[in-house]
């Protein structure tokens, strides 16, 4: 994903096209077993083969993270509240630029649409969207 002329490097941990894996010759998966299948899948809670475990029922023992809720969430929720308050936009900026510079990405500056830009790529598949919206 590319905003601004910057490349954002969360999106190919965050959206996987199976399809073109497929084509590549680098996976198989069946559309048929896919309700309404686009080829698109959350890449951050798939059950990489990786994270197979070897002993138990493999099919249901992926070692995953369960995530409650994430830092980077926490930090866009104060910013935001600060923006809103018109009050410690200092401190709203530097929570901004912390979740940015974990990916690498350069600072910009802090506004609503920036944090909400910000939710949106950093929460992506995470099940926080419907409630920002």
């Amino acid at each position: 994903m590319v905003k601004n002329g910057v490349y954002d490097p969360r999106y190919k941990y965050t959206i996987i096209n199976l399809d073109s894996l497929v084509t590549a010759g680098q996976c198989t998966y069946s559309r048929a077993q896919c309700y309404a299948a686009t080829g698109y899948f959350s890449y951050k809670w798939a059950p990489l083969l990786q994270y197979t475990s070897t002993v138990g029922n493999q099919v249901l023992n992926f070692d995953q993270d369960i995530i409650e809720i994430r830092l980077a969430d926490t930090y866009l929720m104060e910013a935001e509240a600060l923006v809103m308050a018109n009050t410690g936009t200092d401190r709203a900026q530097a929570l901004l630029d912390a979740v940015r510079a974990r990916v690498g990405l350069p600072s910009v500056p802090v506004t609503m649409d920036a944090i909400k830009h910000e939710r949106r790529m950093e929460l992506a598949t995470e099940g926080v969207r419907y409630f920002d919206l």
